[in-house]
């Protein structure tokens, strides 16, 4: 069987990746390719990790430790991104919903 790997995918994945930048920018296509390796892989095996140079470990998300993945160059992942405006959602709703 084949691996599926965004390379063997050329114009299936990628594409959804770039349409409104340049999509011959090399940063945005190696982003891209990084971004569709990990879903094949997902689909695969259901794990998005891969052993390959760059590609950081994505631990298993929980509200607990809220990590998402950068797929920068960095290659890291990012702890509470945005955290005050996810908090916002659930202070606000209580303000609409319950009388104090």
């Amino acid at each position: 069987m084949e691996a599926a790997t965004a390379e063997n995918k050329k114009g299936v994945w990628p594409v959804y990746f770039y349409l409104s930048t340049n999509k011959f920018d090399p940063q945005d296509i190696a982003i891209s390719e990084k971004m569709a390796n990990s879903w094949a892989q997902f689909a695969k095996i259901g794990n998005l990790n891969i052993e390959e140079e760059g590609q950081v470990n994505w631990p298993i998300y929980s509200l607990k430790d809220e990590v998402m993945r950068s797929f920068s160059e960095k290659g890291e992942t990012i702890k509470g991104m945005l955290k005050d405006r996810v908090d916002y959602q659930p202070l606000h709703l209580k303000k609409l919903y319950i009388s104090e």
